[in-house]
C-alpha cells in the first residue's frame, strides 16, 4: 500500500494522458519471494527479466492502448484502495519498462523509438563494458549444442545416484586431504613459485571452464537457455564465462539456487577427485604437482571468492536470492539512498525498499560492507597492476581510480546539484555538495589519526648463538628436532664425510712406515733420523686435525636454550659445505622480538616522539603482549633472523631467490629488539608474529601521501 505522501507526484502529468501495454511476446512469471508473490518480466531478446510487486503487476495488467495511464490508475485505486500503488511508485515502473524496450505506446512512430532506445541501451551498455576495461567481457559462441549434449551427465547429477556419489567422492577427497595434512599444507608454500605459475594458470583456465559450464548445465537442466559464453578479460586475464541469466525466471527458488552453486559444486567434484589422485602420487612428479594445483583452485580460492558474498561472483548471487531480494546491491544502494533524502534533504521519499526497520538495516550493512569491500579490492587490483606493468599499468591504473572511484562521485554531485528529485530541498542539495567536499578533505589534511609501523618477526632469546658446518660433509641425522630444548654440548646433527676416514687411514699407514723406517736407521742410519722425526711430527699434527674434523662431524649445542632449524628435516642426505649456518640456539632468559623494519619505515620509526609497541603473534592474534619502545640497530642487514620470516617459509619478506637457505632478504632492512616481559612463557620462543609500534598521530591524506610517492620510488626509481 503507498502511503499518503507517495500517492500523489507533482510528475504524473507526464504520464498520466499516455497510452501504453506491455509488449506482447514478454514472458510473465510468478515467483515467491519470502512469502510473497511476484512477477517476473522477461525479455526472450535480451534475456533479462525485471521483477514487479503484485499491486505494480494488478497495475500493469490493466493497461491497454484503449485508455490512458491515468484511467487505468484511478481504475486500481477505486477497486483496491488499499494495494493500489502511488504516482511514484507506478512512474518509476513505467520509467524502468520503457527504458527496457517493454511498453507499447499507441503511437505511430513507436517501433522506431524502441529501435532507438534498443541501440540507445546497447552503446549504453558497450561504453560502460570498456569503462570497466579491467572486466571486459567478450561474447564468442552459442554454447547451446555443446549444452545439448551434457544434457545426460545434468540429469545424472541431480537424480538421487549423482547427489550420492558426489557426496561419496567429495568424502574420499578430504579423507585424501586430511589423512596428508602435513604434506597438503607444506606444498601450499610452493604454490606461488616461479616454477609453478605456468602450471597454476593452465590449472585455472580448465577449472574454470568446467565451472561455467557447470552453471550452464544445471540452467539446461531446469528449461533454461544458455545462449552466450566467451571469455571475459579479469584484470587482462582470460577466463571463461556463460551467461545463466535464464535462471533468473525459474519459479523455483531451490532452482535458481542450484544454478547459482553449480559451478562451484562441479569444481569441488573436480578437487576431490585430484587430491585422490595427489594422495596416491605420493605428492611427487608433474602428476602431483597439477592435481595439487586442482585441489588448491577448485577448494580453496573458489571458496574464498566465488563463495564470497561481498563480490558479485556466485555467492551474492545465492545469497540475493536466498533472502528473496534480487538485485541486492542495488537494492542496497537506495536503500541508503532514501536515507539520505530523509535525513539529509528532508524529502518524503518513496515507500520503503524493506517492510521492516530490521531488513532496512540489513539491507544498510550489507550495502556499507560491499562498498567498502569494493573499494578495497579496487586499490589492490590498482596497486597489482601499477606493480607488474610498470609505467602502462601505472596509468591503466590511475585511469581505473578515476573511472571507478571519480565516476560515481561525479553522478552523486550531479544528483545533488541537478536531479528532479533534489529540486525540493535544492539549498540543503547545494550545502550537501559543498560540505561534503570540505569535511572529507578537512578530515584528510588536519584531522590526526592512528599511525603506526608494523614490522614481522621472531621470538628469540636475548643471547643468540648460530650453529655452523665447521668442516663440510653430508648430513647423516638430525638428533634433535627444531623447538627442543637442549643442553650445553648435546649433539643436534651428525655429517658424514667418508673422506676424512679415507684420509686418516692413509696418514695411519703413512706414520707406520715413518716409524718402521726410522727404526732401522737407529741402527744403520743415524744421521736421518732428524728428517724421520720431523716427518712423523707433521703427520701427527695432520692426524690431530683430522680428528677435530671428525669431532667436528658431531655439531653440538653452544649453549643451552631452544634449538631452532626449520626445514632441517627435508635436508638429511644432502651435502652441507662448511660455514653453512644450520640453526640457532636461543637462551630462555631475558626473551626479545627480533623484527625487520623496512628501509621505507625507519625514518618515520626515528622522527617520532611517542613510540607504543604491541606484539601478535602467529597462531594467538587475540592475544596482545604489551612491550618496550625496542632498540633500533643502526646498520641495515640482508640477513634475516629466522627463515620462517622469508617467503619461502610463508612469510611476509621477499627473500633473494638465489639464497639457498632462504635467509638473505632480497632488499636491506633495520633490524629493532623489543624485550618481552619477563612472565612471557618460554613456549613463545621460535614464534613468528608482527610488532606493531604506534607513532605520532598523522592525518590520513598525509600518510596515504606518503605511502604512494614511496611506492612509485619503489617501483619506478622515481
Amino acid at each position: 500500500m503507498a502511503g499518503a505522501a507517495g500517492l500523489l507526484s507533482d510528475r504524473w502529468h507526464l504520464v498520466a494522458g499516455l497510452r501504453v501495454t506491455l509488449r506482447p511476446d514478454c514472458v510473465v512469471r510468478r515467483q515467491t519471494f519470502r512469502g510473497e508473490t511476484w512477477q517476473v518480466i522477461s525479455d526472450p531478446y535480451s534475456n533479462r527479466h525485471y521483477r514487479v510487486r503484485p499491486e505494480a503487476w494488478q497495475f500493469l495488467a490493466r493497461l491497454n492502448r484503449r485508455r490512458t495511464v491515468d484511467e487505468s490508475w484511478r481504475e486500481m485505486v477505486d477497486h483496491s484502495p488499499a494495494s493500489a500503488p502511488g504516482q511514484r511508485e507506478v512512474i518509476e515502473v513505467l520509467t524502468q519498462l520503457h527504458g527496457a524496450n517493454l511498453l507499447l505506446a499507441d503511437a505511430a512512430p513507436e517501433t522506431w523509438s524502441m529501435v532507438d532506445r534498443r541501440q540507445r541501451e546497447q552503446r549504453r551498455q558497450a561504453r560502460q563494458q570498456w569503462m570497466n576495461f579491467l572486466f571486459l567481457r567478450i561474447p564468442l559462441f552459442d554454447p547451446d549444442f555443446i549444452l545439448e549434449r551434457l544434457k545426460p551427465i545434468g540429469r545424472l547429477l541431480l537424480s538421487p545416484l549423482g547427489v550420492v556419489l558426489w557426496v561419496v567422492v567429495l568424502s574420499l577427497g578430504g579423507k585424501a586431504v586430511i589423512d596428508h595434512w602435513t604434506e597438503f599444507r607444506e606444498q601450499s608454500q610452493g604454490v606461488l613459485a616461479p616454477a609453478n605459475l605456468v602450471w597454476l594458470y593452465l590449472v585455472w583456465s580448465m577449472v574454470k571452464v568446467a565451472h561455467e559450464f557447470g552453471h550452464g548445465m544445471m540452467t539446461k537442466r531446469f528449461g533454461g537457455e544458455v545462449r552466450s559464453c566467451g571469455v571475459m578479460l579479469l584484470v587482462f586475464t582470460p577466463v571463461p564465462f556463460v551467461d545463466a541469466s535464464a535462471a533468473w525466471a525459474f519459479r523455483a527458488r531451490w532452482q535458481r539456487l542450484l544454478v547459482g552453486a553449480g559451478g562451484m559444486i562441479f569444481e569441488l567434484f573436480i578437487a576431490a577427485i585430484a587430491a585422490m589422485v595427489w594422495a596416491q602420487s605420493d605428492g611427487e612428479g608433474t602428476v602431483a604437482r597439477v592435481a595439487y594445483n586442482v585441489v588448491f583452485l577448485a577448494s580453496v580460492s573458489t571458496l574464498l571468492f566465488n563463495a564470497n558474498p561481498l563480490l558479485r561472483f556466485d555467492g551474492y548471487y545465492i545469497l540475493a536470492d536466498w533472502v528473496g531480494v534480487p538485485n541486492l546491491q542495488r537494492q542496497a544502494s537506495q536503500q541508503w539512498n532514501r536515507w539520505f533524502e530523509r535525513w539529509g534533504l528532508g524529502l518524503d521519499g518513496p515507500s520503503p525498499l524493506a517492510r521492516t526497520r530490521a531488513g532496512a538495516a540489513g539491507l544498510g550493512a550489507f550495502g556499507a560492507a560491499c562498498a567498502g569491500y569494493r573499494v578495497f579490492v579496487l586499490l589492490v587490483i590498482c596497486a597489482f597492476i601499477a606493480g607488474q606493468l610498470f609505467e602502462v599499468g601505472f596509468v591503466f591504473a590511475l585511469v581505473g581510480l578515476v573511472l571507478w572511484l571519480g565516476g560515481p562521485l561525479l553522478k552523486f554531485f550531479n544528483y545533488l546539484l541537478s536531479a528532479p528529485r533534489t529540486q525540493r530541498a535544492r539549498k540543503r542539495a547545494v550545502g550537501w555538495a559543498i560540505a561534503l567536499p570540505v569535511v572529507v578533505l578537512g578530515i584528510l589534511s588536519f584531522v590526526p589519526m592512528p599511525h603506526a609501523v608494523r614490522a614481522p618477526g621472531v621470538v628469540t632469546g636475548a643471547r643468540v648463538s648460530e650453529v655452523h658446518a665447521d668442516v663440510s660433509g653430508r648430513l647423516d641425522a638430525l638428533l634433535v628436532a627444531s623447538g627442543e630444548y637442549v643442553e650445553t654440548g648435546a649433539v643436534l646433527v651428525t655429517l658424514r664425510n667418508p673422506e676424512l676416514t679415507d684420509l686418516r687411514e692413509e696418514l695411519e699407514a703413512v706414520q707406520r712406515e715413518v716409524m718402521a723406517r726410522r727404526a732401522l736407521a737407529w741402527d744403520r742410519m743415524p744421521a736421518v733420523l732428524e728428517p724421520l722425526d720431523q716427518r712423523l711430527r707433521s703427520i701427527e699434527a695432520q692426524l690431530r686435525e683430522i680428528d677435530q674434523q671428525l669431532a667436528a662431524l658431531a655439531v653440538r649445542a653452544p649453549q643451552s636454550g631452544r634449538w631452532s632449524a626449520p626445514g632441517m628435516e627435508w635436508r638429511v642426505g644432502s651435502h652441507v659445505p662448511r660455514g653453512t649456518l644450520l640453526g640457532r640456539v636461543s637462551s630462555r632468559d631475558d626473551m626479545v622480538f627480533d623484527a625487520v623494519v623496512a628501509q621505507r619505515d625507519v625514518d618515520r620509526l626515528t622522527r617520532s616522539q611517542t613510540q607504543q609497541a604491541e606484539l601478535r603473534l602467529r597462531g594467538a592474534a587475540d592475544t596482545v603482549i604489551e612491550t618496550g619502545p625496542g632498540e633500533l640497530r643502526p646498520a641495515e642487514s640482508r640477513r634475516l633472523p629466522s627463515a620462517a620470516l622469508g617467503w619461502r617459509a610463508g612469510g611476509t619478506v621477499r627473500i633473494d631467490p638465489d639464497d639457498p637457505d632462504g635467509l638473505l632478504a632480497a632488499e636491506p632492512f633495520f633490524r629493532l629488539r623489543v624485550a618481552l616481559p619477563a612472565d612471557a612463557n618460554t613456549e613463545l620462543l621460535m614464534r613468528t608474529g608482527v610488532l606493531r609500534v604506534g607513532l605520532d598521530w598523522q592525518p590520513w591524506g598525509v600518510q596515504g601521501w606518503r605511502r604512494l610517492r614511496q611506492f612509485v620510488q619503489e617501483r619506478y626509481g622515481r
